[in-house]
């Protein structure tokens, strides 16, 4: 991660910097990190000059944000991360990494991680603050110290797929997308 800093601090489309990455098939055949849009804030880092422009204002990313943009967020609506900037709205939530992510996003910036985690988050097992009990992003920890950065900056289409896949294969399944796909289009 330190040699990560060093090496992308005076690129500004690299917002973020990960040491995680979620549990994907085959992930030993495919490269050692990558980029792409979505912030994972489990074992992370940034530069303060990219920090400086965190903003936790769900107000604001609610009256601007267009249906398409807020799709793309969601990671082309694999994952309802939006459903996090309304909670912290209606004060259900009260957490800061949506906005980090917020952030990197309106900045067309991206995020750096591993394709094997480096980190593991403990607080999976019912202790953590916002997680709860879940098994589903239990990862076996990478080891391997000679990594290869990659050059081009662009998501990796490839991982972005598997990643998309892992969040249909773990998410809710047909029924609720149904209903969220209509309540979207009749009560928007």
């Amino acid at each position: 991660m330190n040699t990560a800093l060093d090496k992308y601090e005076n690129n500004k489309h690299i917002w973020h910097i990960s040491g995680w990455n979620y549990p994907l098939k085959n992930a030993e055949q495919l490269p050692d990190a990558f980029f792409w849009r979505v912030m994972n804030c489990w074992g992370w880092a940034t530069w303060s000059d990219r920090w400086a422009y965190f903003n936790k204002n769900p107000k604001q990313l609610i009256d601007t944000w267009s249906e398409t943009k807020i799709k793309s967020f969601n990671l082309d609506n694999t994952y309802d991360f939006w459903s996090q900037v309304i909670g912290n709205e209606n004060r259900t939530l009260n957490t800061w990494a949506i906005f980090w992510y917020a952030t990197i996003f309106e900045h067309n910036g991206l995020c750096l991680n591993p394709t094997q985690s480096y980190v593991s988050n403990i607080g999976n097992d019912g202790s953590g603050e916002n997680c709860g009990k879940i098994d589903i992003y239990k990862t076996s920890l990478n080891n391997k110290n000679d990594i290869s950065w990659p050059d081009t900056f662009n998501e990796n289409k490839i991982i972005v797929n598997k990643i998309k896949k892992f969040y249909y294969s773990t998410g809710p399944n047909i029924l609720p997308r149904i209903i969220r796909k209509l309540k979207r289009i009749f009560l928007s």
